[in-house]
Formats: C-alpha cells, structure tokens, sequence
C-alpha cells in the first residue's frame, strides 16, 4: 500500500456547489429529532436457519 499523504498537503475545495431546486414527489419514512434534523430507526434481524 503506498504512504498516504499528510492531511496538510490536500487540496481544499474553493468551488461551492451549485444550488439545487428541492425534490418533488419523494417520501421518507422517518422522524424529526429536536433539532429538524431527520432520523430513521436501525433494526436488526436475527434469523435461524437451522
């Protein structure tokens, strides 16, 4: 594997991305946290096979 470089080294993004118009016609079956900030629920499911 070959030595990554320093962190001080990278290049820094000076372009902002562009603003994009918001989605129409999707769903997300979450909930809001306190702060608006979206959140789904992690389940695990264990299942036998034998």
């Amino acid at each position: 594997m070959p030595t990554p470089p320093e962190l001080h080294d990278l290049s820094i993004a000076t372009i902002k991305a562009p603003d994009k118009s918001p989605l129409e016609g999707f769903t997300f079956e979450g909930y809001r946290n306190a702060d608006s900030s979206g959140g789904a629920r992690n389940i695990l499911a264990i299942m036998t096979t034998v």
